[in-house]
């Protein structure tokens, strides 16, 4: 997309990344989300409405301050489906309270929108009546009403930044991603988990505890997702592991080691080295 150094995740990965760090205070990135208090609630939540129908918003973030809600759907393509935005123009106020606290004494208001790229951005726009947050080489903008004078008056013209660093740590990967985007994560969490563990019981690598646990260490907002989506990550990370293992005879043989106790100085550091040479691999010097 043009901003900062290359990135490998998938288009739709990077706009959920750039989407939740508005919500966040980073110098690289802008954080105009972030001021006026919205922090991200629900990250990849089918939400059921009185409706019956039901929408899977990518991001969800709320305002305590403005009592209100950004329901955000992030497009990588060129298309807007006339079904999903019909769907979403039927939810209400009240099919968000089952999933976020309603804030203020009149209840919580919301307003649905995509996230795209510039590149993108006029296609997209001839298919919906919702607002949208633009991404550009340099800037961010919105385009439409939210329904919050502040937010629209702070979207309304371009939020230019100079050296804007694609944030990849928020959302760090998807089920879906390519092998090269999650394997750099995954070992950062295989040496997140051996250092948080040592000395203390910890589940075996290959056991599906470790792996729940490495996604609470490499994910952010992974207490945010649906169980369904939690699961679909973990699967995720226990293929990634188990394919490291078996092409990794010096990574594997340092595993085994350390679940059988071996955890002195050296070993823990022959680990880490091991774990650094094959993120760098993986990332091609990209990152």
């Amino acid at each position: 997309m043009g901003i900062g150094r290359q990135y490998k995740a998938s288009t739709h990965t990077r706009l959920i990344n750039m989407f939740v760090g508005l919500c966040a205070k980073t110098e690289s990135w802008p954080h105009v989300l972030f001021d006026p208090g919205y922090r991200v609630e629900l990250v990849e939540r089918t939400i059921n409405m009185q409706s019956g129908s039901k929408i899977s918003p990518d991001v969800v973030a709320v305002s305590e301050d403005l009592s209100h809600a950004i329901v955000a759907d992030c497009k990588s393509g060129n298309n807007v489906s006339a079904e999903q935005d019909e769907r979403y123009g039927k939810l209400k106020p009240g099919d968000l309270a089952h999933y976020v606290a309603v804030r203020g004494p009149g209840g919580l208001k919301h307003a649905v929108c995509y996230v795209d790229s510039s590149a993108n951005h006029d296609r997209l726009a001839r298919h919906t009546r919702f607002p949208f947050i633009t991404f550009g080489p340099n800037f961010v903008e919105g385009h439409g009403s939210f329904g919050q004078p502040q937010i629209d008056k702070k979207l309304s013209v371009p939020t230019v930044q100079e050296g804007m660093r694609v944030p990849d740590s928020f959302y760090p990967f998807a089920p879906d991603d390519e092998d090269d985007e999650v394997a750099p994560h995954v070992l950062r969490g295989l040496v997140l988990y051996v250092a948080e563990r040592k000395g203390k019981a910890r589940h075996p690598i290959a056991d599906r505890g470790a792996h729940e646990r490495i996604l609470e260490l490499v994910h952010p907002h992974a207490g945010a997702m649906s169980s369904r989506h939690r699961t679909r990550l973990v699967d995720r990370i226990k293929k990634m592991t188990n394919m490291l293992l078996s092409n990794e005879q010096d990574l594997r043989e340092l595993v085994h080691g350390i679940g059988r106790g071996e955890e002195g100085t050296a070993t823990m550091q022959d680990f880490s080295t091991a774990c650094a040479r094959l993120i760098k691999e993986h990332s091609h010097g990209n990152k």
